[in-house]
């Protein structure tokens, strides 16, 4: 029978431009297209946040005529997205359409995107590889979940830029994930010759911050999937780290170590910014980066 189930499934064929098989066991198979995952089971359970995705699985399990395939659109998840923005310099600056955000449009991000708006002082390489970034992960800088970092680089004094992703999209893709069932994280303290691991960032005093972990959990896995990370590694005594937040950021180092290890077919190529280790100090706003780069051009 599950046999039978899995070979309808397979036999409909690709759903949209990105659709593959991500894993097949004995138990299920998951899909993944443009739009988010799609889990078949032996039974012929169909699990998916994508509705379309359920209805033409279901049909075909069933020996049904397949309603339309979804399409993607300007809008649709998988694409990254910009404001529309006026392309006209206003003293140097950039200008929203009408300064209102109701103005605002959803448009495809583009290579001028990124150089006018995000990081004027990005090279034409780092421009590019932080588009591919964010078109192969579905990540829209505009909403915070990546950034184009530029810094000045201590031993050429050279620009150069770093590709980060905030915490909130490594998340989002587990969230989306069908056999995503939570997360827990803490911190690992010592106290004397005692390692405590300890759910939460709370730390009391008479203990040492030695790093933190977390333990993903999947639904098709017999062991959560186990991070632990060092804080001597990622502590850098600038930023939020030198200012007594030193738990909780390394909470969130291990936070985003783990879910990259639990879902590396969403996630590989993505690296926080708390383990990115940029000096605030050092970094160029877009400003003073796009006066700069107008400067230069006089």
């Amino acid at each position: 029978m599950a046999n039978d189930i899995f070979t309808k499934a397979l036999s409909m064929g690709p759903i949209d431009d990105e659709w593959s098989i991500e894993e097949q066991t004995d138990d299920q198979i998951i899909f993944k297209g443009a739009f988010g995952h799609a889990a078949v089971s032996a039974d012929g359970k169909v699990t998916s946040k994508v509705s379309k995705y359920v209805e033409m699985l279901e049909a075909a399990i069933a020996g049904q005529e397949l309603p339309v395939k979804p399409k993607a659109g300007r809008s649709q998840e998988n694409k990254a997205i910009m404001p529309a923005m006026a392309r006209k310099p206003n003293g140097g600056q950039m200008k929203p359409i009408s300064g209102a955000v109701r103005d605002i449009q959803v448009a495809e991000m583009t290579f001028d995107d990124i150089r006018n708006f995000l990081c004027p002082a990005a090279s034409d390489k780092d421009t590019f590889m932080f588009l591919k970034l964010c078109q192969a992960r579905n990540l829209n800088p505009f909403c915070n979940e990546a950034y184009l970092i530029p810094y000045e680089d201590k031993k050429s004094g050279e620009i150069k830029c770093s590709m980060v992703v905030g915490k909130e999209a490594f998340m989002r893709k587990a969230e989306q994930h069908p056999n995503y069932r939570g997360f827990k994280a803490g911190l690992i303290l010592s106290k004397g010759d005692d390692l405590i691991y300890r759910e939460g960032s709370f730390q009391r005093k008479g203990e040492t911050l030695e790093g933190g972990w977390c333990e993903v959990y999947r639904d098709d896995r017999n062991e959560p999937i186990r991070s632990e990370v060092s804080l001597a590694e990622y502590d850098k005594g600038f930023g939020l780290w030198g200012q007594g937040k030193k738990a909780t950021m390394i909470r969130k180092v291990a936070v985003v170590s783990g879910h990259r290890e639990a879902f590396p077919g969403d996630t590989s190529g993505m690296y926080g910014s708390e383990e990115m280790g940029i000096d605030p100090e050092k970094e160029i706003t877009m400003r003073e980066a796009h006066e700069e780069m107008l400067e230069a051009q006089r």
